[in-house]
């Protein structure tokens, strides 16, 4: 049964804020209507902010940052300072806070300052004991992948080259407690996209699909909830590189998986990856049909999936 956008905004703008958290995630994921989430979250907002779950203002959060909305300050913020948040789930909220300032705001100074005091309040918590030596290393790791990508928004390649390097020798290999291995994997990975980011912006993009392609055998074994992403991110280096027939077979690999995950602009984007190869190699029928595939089959619900 098909339910209505406008059905579910009446039923989001009134269910409890103790369920929105959940409810909000499900949206995103399930349906894609971020413009509805973010209606609900600012209709909400006081609400949102004075509730005990920091998850729903972690997650409000992202939204208003998706949507360029600076309130999402406020509930990073709120969500950090949260009595029933832990020491990882505060370092969660203020490293959403310093990648929205990174990515979304461009403003990368302002998120390199709060890198800066997450980095010594983690090392605070594991002197105090709230976390383990291994989670502290596992959340410097994380925030020197951050940090890289802001220092090469600065242009400061050879900066945010040391960044990656540093923040590869810092994943602990053991002592882990709150931080869940899968989820550190899921950052290793990241972390070699950012090496790739370096590599392309060095010209070096053969350099670039190898360690994509490293990266994508390191997903299949550790990660392979993000073997998508790799994928997709190993397919466009190929396109870059004029390896159409190539860039398509992993498009269509990356693709396989992404119907999945419920993720209709993702879907959108390994797509136009195989559009633009099929194009380039002259082969417009079967970019055509890729392309009406696009507004036909937006959720994937047609394509052949592999095992997941």
């Amino acid at each position: 049964m098909e339910i209505s956008r406008e059905e579910n905004r009446r039923y989001l703008s009134e269910v409890s804020v103790a369920n929105l958290a959940a409810l909000l995630d499900a949206c995103v994921l399930l349906i894609g209507d971020y413009e509805l989430v973010y209606q609900v979250v600012r209709s909400r907002f006081e609400e949102i902010l004075t509730n005990e779950d920091y998850r729903v203002q972690l997650y409000s959060g992202v939204i208003l940052a998706a949507h360029g909305d600076e309130s999402c300050r406020q509930a990073f913020n709120v969500a950090s300072n949260q009595k029933k948040a832990g020491a990882l789930h505060c370092f969660m909220a203020q490293h959403r806070l310093a990648a929205s300032e990174i990515k979304r705001f461009s403003r990368p100074k302002h998120g390199l300052d709060i890198l800066e005091r997450l980095d010594e309040s983690m090392a605070r918590a594991a002197v105090c004991g709230k976390i383990s030596e291994g989670d502290c290393l596992a959340m410097e790791s994380v925030t020197a992948n951050l940090r890289a990508l802001a220092l090469m928004g600065m242009r400061e390649f050879e900066a945010a080259k040391r960044e990656v390097v540093r923040g590869r020798s810092l994943v602990p290999g053991e002592d882990l407690d709150k931080v869940k291995r899968g989820e550190l994997a899921r950052y290793t990975a990241q972390q070699n996209i950012n090496i790739t980011q370096l590599l392309v912006a060095a010209d070096d993009g053969n350099k670039a699909v190898k360690v994509l392609e490293e990266n994508t055998e390191f997903c299949e074994t550790h990660c392979l909830e993000y073997l998508s992403e790799a994928k997709s991110a190993l397919a466009y280096a190929q396109f870059l590189q004029s390896d159409y027939e190539n860039a398509i077979c992993t498009a269509e690999a990356a693709i396989n998986r992404i119907v999945h995950e419920a993720s209709p602009e993702r879907l959108r984007s390994a797509r136009e990856i195989i559009i633009a190869s099929y194009a380039e190699l002259g082969m417009m029928e079967q970019a055509e049909h890729q392309l009406e595939a696009v507004d036909i089959d937006p959720l994937g619900l047609t394509v052949s999936r592999e095992y997941y």
